[in-house]
């Protein structure tokens, strides 16, 4: 590790941040500026509107189409959950449908 650098990383990802970064392409998250006193309440925000607006949800062909966000970070996404639900949905996927409801 590089000590000038190390001290800037963070030990554990809170996937929330990947609704919150924003690389320019249409995609992308909002651009909106976040404080330190209300993070959590605003990368809620952010991961459940970006959720809304880029999920499809077909109930009629029993289709769940998912923003690509999902598949590139699963990782992260998975490193939240305790388990696969029951149901056998996969994790990342479960918790993207808990922002949605």
């Amino acid at each position: 590790k590089n000590p000038e650098t190390s001290s800037l990383m963070v030990n554990t990802v809170d996937p929330r941040m990947h609704f919150a970064l924003n690389c320019g392409a249409q995609s992308c998250p909002n651009i909106r500026p976040y404080t330190a006193e209300g993070l959590e309440e605003e990368l809620e925000v952010a991961a459940k509107e970006y959720l809304q607006k880029f999920t499809t949800v077909r109930p009629e062909k029993c289709e769940i189409k998912l923003p690509r966000l999902l598949k590139w970070f699963k990782q992260d996404f998975e490193s939240v959950v305790e388990k696969n639900p029951e149901n056998g949905v996969p994790k990342h996927v479960h918790l993207a449908l808990s922002y949605l409801s």
